[in-house]
């Protein structure tokens, strides 16, 4: 997957569970701008982090040879 891809992935995931930024921010334990910037997809960002804001969306991250 591209950060594109994962930036609309994140974003559409958001979106569906009607989550602000913010508010999914607040639930995964992560500045506002870390989102921001995992949606924007152009900035380099933690693994870490991603994996937190996948996690609080019900999602998981799978790594493929």
């Amino acid at each position: 997957m591209t950060k594109t891809q994962i930036a609309k992935a994140i974003k559409k995931q958001r979106e569906t569970k009607k989550l602000t930024p913010y508010a999914l921010a607040k639930l995964a334990g992560v500045r506002q701008y870390i989102i921001n910037n995992i949606e924007d997809g152009s900035v380099n960002y933690k693994v870490d982090d991603l994996l937190k804001v996948v996690d609080t969306l019900g999602g998981r991250v799978i790594i493929e040879n």
